[in-house]
């Protein structure tokens, strides 16, 4: 049976209840993070009273648009509005140069307090400690029960914890060209990986520059193949039960060869 083309994402939902355990007066090395397939962490300090002194989060942000910048800072505000006490100074960065930031500012201990992560992130900034476990906030939120069920099984767990707690909800497509299908008399639609590699074989045609399948190169571009390695080996993620990374896997390398070529 061909395993069935699958895609992950994360449900829109700022967790600004956990970040508030991020709060401090001053840097830390471990921060909060929040991923492309947006995620966040925390540090141990508690949420503080009315009694006392302001405390400031800072928050930097590798994936902003007009529309996500004024979505976080309405959410900001309705965080600050209920925690007076509490500054959230936002940032932003472009992603293609988060990932080199993020590593130099923990190397320098300023990470901020809450950032966002692409998944091909946690492999190096857990172990570093650049990131902390969430999973003790996660367990005692009143609102873990309200996440939907891609959230509860977030794929990027590591070692069965969250490091990080999705923020959005990203959606990969697939884009075809209709007239191609049409000639070759294809029904527009795939559904299976095996269909996918069929239909991108049966409408390349080298002589005329045509080519079946295409997919982003440059950043980012990888996670098409940790897609399909995660959905070939039914693993729920780009990391197994005991952390180790799904391209460890015995089938990763002929996998890497098929979605390269396409056929």
């Amino acid at each position: 049976m061909s395993k069935r083309i699958s895609y992950f994402g994360a449900v829109m939902v700022l967790i600004l209840s956990i970040v508030v355990t991020a709060c401090s007066s001053g840097n830390k090395t471990s921060g909060a993070s929040s991923s492309n397939s947006p995620e966040s962490t925390s540090s141990s300090s508690s949420t503080p009273s009315s009694s006392e002194e302001k405390v400031t989060i800072s928050y930097l942000d590798n994936i902003p648009s007009p529309e996500r910048t004024a979505l976080l800072k309405e959410i900001i505000g309705k965080f600050e509005s209920k925690y007076p006490n509490i500054k959230v100074e936002y940032s932003s960065v472009a992603f293609e140069e988060s990932y080199k930031k993020l590593m130099v500012m923990g190397a320098s201990q300023s990470l901020p307090d809450v950032f966002n992560v692409d998944e091909s992130m946690l492999g190096t900034m857990i172990p570093t400690g650049y990131l902390e476990n969430l999973q003790s906030y996660v367990d005692k939120w009143d609102q873990k029960e309200n996440l939907i069920e891609g959230v509860k099984n977030w794929p990027s767990k590591y070692k069965g914890d969250y490091y990080a707690v999705p923020d959005a909800f990203m959606l990969q497509a697939l884009f075809i060209r209709s007239d191609w299908f049409k000639e070759k008399s294809l029904q527009p639609r795939i559904d299976t990986w095996d269909q996918y590699f069929e239909y991108g074989k049966q409408l390349t045609d080298a002589a005329k520059g045509q080519y079946g399948i295409s997919f982003r190169g440059g950043p980012n571009g990888i996670v098409r193949y940790m897609e399909y390695l995660a959905s070939l080996t039914e693993t729920p993620g780009w990391f197994d039960a005991d952390g180790n990374p799904i391209t460890s896997k015995p089938e990763a390398l002929e996998a890497f060869k098929k979605i390269l070529r396409g056929i």
